[in-house]
C-alpha cells in the first residue's frame, strides 16, 4: 500500500466534501443537507479512489489495496469528524456521529474501494 499516494487521497476527498458541506450550511440548506452528504461522499469517494489511487495500482493486488485504503479512510475520517465536528463545532455531543447519514457516509467510504479494488482484479 502507498502510505503517500493513500493519504493525499483521504486529504483531498475529506476536503472536497468539508467544503461542500459548508457551502450548504452557508446556503442554509440543512434540510436536504444529509440525503446530498451521503450522495456527495459516495461521488467523491469513487473518484478519488479509482482517480488518485487506483490507477498505478497492479490488478492482483487491487483487492487487498482496496480494504486497506477503505479501512485507513474511515479510521482518518472518524479522526477528523471527531476532532472537527464534535469538538469543533458541537461542544463534545457525539449524537452526530451516531446519525444515519454519518453511518452510511462510513459504510460507504469502506465498501466503494473495496468494490473498486474487486472491478479491477477481474
Amino acid at each position: 500500500m502507498n502510505i503517500k499516494r493513500a493519504l493525499i487521497t483521504i486529504i483531498v476527498a475529506y476536503a472536497i466534501v468539508f467544503l461542500i458541506g459548508s457551502i450548504f450550511i452557508g446556503l442554509s440548506l440543512q434540510s436536504i443537507m444529509p440525503y446530498a452528504m451521503v450522495l456527495l461522499n459516495a461521488i467523491v469517494v469513487y473518484v478519488a479512489a479509482l482517480n488518485l489511487y487506483f490507477q498505478p495500482v497492479e490488478p492482483l493486488n487491487s483487492l487487498k489495496e482496496g480494504a486497506k485504503l477503505g479501512l485507513l479512510w474511515v479510521i482518518i475520517s472518524f479522526i477528523l469528524d471527531a476532532g472537527i465536528l464534535v469538538y469543533g463545532f458541537n461542544a463534545g455531543d457525539w449524537a452526530l456521529m451516531t446519525s444515519w447519514n454519518m453511518i452510511v457516509g462510513y459504510a460507504e467510504t469502506l465498501l466503494i474501494p473495496i468494490l473498486i479494488g474487486f472491478m479491477q482484479r477481474n
